[in-house]
C-alpha cells in the first residue's frame, strides 16, 4: 500500500442494491483528487455471479473508466460467511449474512492495515481521502454516534431501551453508540485485538439484537472508539446538518429518496442519481405510497432537527 491509497469499501451483494452501491460510488469518484489512487472494493456473495449482477457492475465499472488512478475490484464473501456464520443464522433471525460482511473485512482485505467503510444509501460531498488518513489516536474505530438511538436512549424509547443497552450490549449510555453507516477501521489493531472473534460470540450470545449488526459492533468496539466529526455521516437526526455542510449524507431511515422524492435531501441524492447509467430505472421505480406521506412529510420538515435539539439540548 502506497502513502497515496485510498482504500473504500462498499456493500453491494445482490442486483437490487448494486445500482444504488454506484450511484454511491458516483458521488464519490465527483470528488476524488488526481493525486491519490482510489481502491473500491464492493462486498459480495452471490457467485457464481448472474447476467444481471454482470451487467450492472459493468456499468458500476464504466463510472471510473476515464480515471486512471481509480480501481474497482468485487470481493467474493460466500467462503468467508458459510465458514464463520454459517451456525449463527437460523429461523426466525432477522441479521442475514449479507448485513454482515462488514464485520469480516479483516479477514478479506487481509493486505490492508486501514480501510474506509461506506453503506451504498450514501452521497459523498468532498474527498473521504480526508476522513481516510484521519489519525485513529490508538483506537480500532472511527465513527460518528448515532443520535436516533441517541435520543431513544434518552427517553429510554423502545427503540433503544436502557435496560436493553446496559444488559444485552454492556454499554453505560448511548454517549458512544455509533452508527455503521461509515466506519474508519484500523485492521491491524483489529486482528491484533481478536476482534472478529469477539464479534462472533457476540452473535452467538445475542440472537436478535435490536439493531442488527449495528448493535454487535457496538457491543464489542463502544470502548475502542474515536468519535468523528459528525459531518463524515450526516442523518436527518444529526443535529448540525441543517447547519453546517455534511461531507456525507446518509439516508438512513427506511425512507429511501430512491423511493420517495420527498425525502430528507433526496433532491441531493436524485442530482447524483440522474448522471449515472442507472437514472432511468430510479425513475420508473420511484412512486410515492400514500399511506407514507404524513410520515414522509415529517421526514422533510427542519422542525425534526429542532425537536433532537430540544432533547439533547445540543
Amino acid at each position: 500500500m502506497q502513502n497515496n491509497d485510498v482504500v473504500l469499501v462498499l456493500n453491494g451483494d445482490a442486483a437490487d442494491y448494486l445500482p444504488y452501491t454506484g450511484v454511491a460510488i458516483y458521488s464519490l469518484v465527483a470528488h476524488f483528487s488526481p493525486e491519490n489512487n482510489y481502491k473500491i472494493y464492493i462486498l459480495m456473495s452471490n457467485k457464481p455471479i448472474d447476467e444481471l449482477t454482470i451487467s450492472l457492475l459493468d456499468k458500476i465499472y464504466s463510472l471510473t473508466k476515464t480515471h486512471s488512478n481509480i480501481t474497482i475490484d468485487t470481493v467474493d464473501m460466500s467462503g468467508t460467511i458459510a465458514n464463520e456464520m454459517a451456525s449463527l443464522f437460523y429461523a426466525g433471525s432477522y441479521i442475514t449474512p449479507s448485513a454482515c460482511f462488514r464485520l469480516f473485512i479483516a479477514d478479506v482485505l487481509s493486505e490492508y492495515d486501514k480501510v474506509l467503510y461506506l453503506d451504498c444509501d450514501i452521497i459523498a460531498r468532498a474527498d473521504v481521502a480526508m476522513l481516510f488518513r484521519t489519525s485513529l489516536s490508538g483506537c480500532t474505530v472511527g465513527a460518528v454516534r448515532d443520535y436516533l438511538a441517541y435520543v431513544h436512549w434518552l427517553q429510554d424509547g423502545s427503540m433503544m431501551p436502557r435496560a436493553y443497552l446496559a444488559k444485552s450490549l454492556g454499554l453505560k449510555s448511548a454517549e458512544n453508540y455509533f452508527n455503521s453507516g461509515v466506519l474508519l477501521l484500523d485492521l491491524a489493531k483489529w486482528r491484533a485485538g481478536d476482534i472478529t472473534k469477539k464479534i462472533v460470540r457476540k452473535l452467538s450470545e445475542l440472537k436478535n439484537p435490536l439493531w442488527q449488526d449495528q448493535d454487535i459492533l457496538n457491543a464489542v468496539l463502544s470502548d475502542d472508539l474515536l468519535l468523528l466529526d459528525n459531518r463524515w455521516n450526516a442523518t436527518i437526526m444529526t443535529p448540525d446538518t441543517y447547519e453546517r455542510e455534511p461531507f456525507i449524507v446518509h439516508y438512513n431511515t427506511s425512507f429511501k429518496p430512491w423511493h420517495n422524492e420527498r425525502v430528507f435531501l433526496a433532491d441531493l441524492w436524485w442530482s447524483y442519481a440522474q448522471k449515472t447509467p442507472f437514472y432511468e430505472d430510479f425513475k420508473l421505480k420511484c412512486a410515492e405510497k400514500p399511506a407514507q406521506k404524513k410520515q414522509i412529510e415529517a421526514l422533510t420538515q427542519k422542525t425534526t432537527y429542532d425537536k433532537l435539539k430540544s432533547v439533547t439540548g445540543r
